[in-house]
């Protein structure tokens, strides 16, 4: 440690993070994806699916539910449990008021994307 560093080197080193775990999904923003990244990355498979139905489909088998305040798409309790979504606060300016406007998004972690696309070739979807 030098005169002008205040505190040690090895506490300001960054601190390497494990991605096997559901809690480091939310961390590592690159490795989350929209449900509309999702149903595309599907569709290069093979599977037949769009964004709107893939969200139908979540809401079907109970991973989302739509929220009664705005009628949003939002993961259910067993989702985020299981470590499939996390949910990510997106900004957006309002041109109309004028101001900032935060709200929630789903994203799919990718223990998401791997159990979600095993359950879709399994049911058979692809063409």
């Amino acid at each position: 440690m030098n005169r002008k560093q205040t505190t040690p080197k090895y506490e300001t080193a960054p601190k390497n993070m494990d991605t096997g775990c559901g809690s480091c999904a939310q961390k590592q923003k690159s490795d989350l994806w929209t449900v509309a990244e999702l149903a595309e990355s599907m569709q290069m498979r093979g599977l037949d699916i769009g964004r709107n139905r893939l969200h139908t489909w979540l809401r079907e088998h109970g991973f989302t539910d739509r929220s009664h305040w705005k009628g949003q798409n939002l993961p259910t309790r067993k989702a985020l449990d299981a470590g499939f979504m996390v949910i990510d606060y997106v900004e957006s300016w309002n041109k109309g008021r004028d101001w900032m406007i935060t709200r929630p998004s789903i994203r799919i972690t990718p223990l998401g994307r791997a159990y979600f696309t095993g359950l879709f070739v399994q049911e058979g979807r692809g063409l």
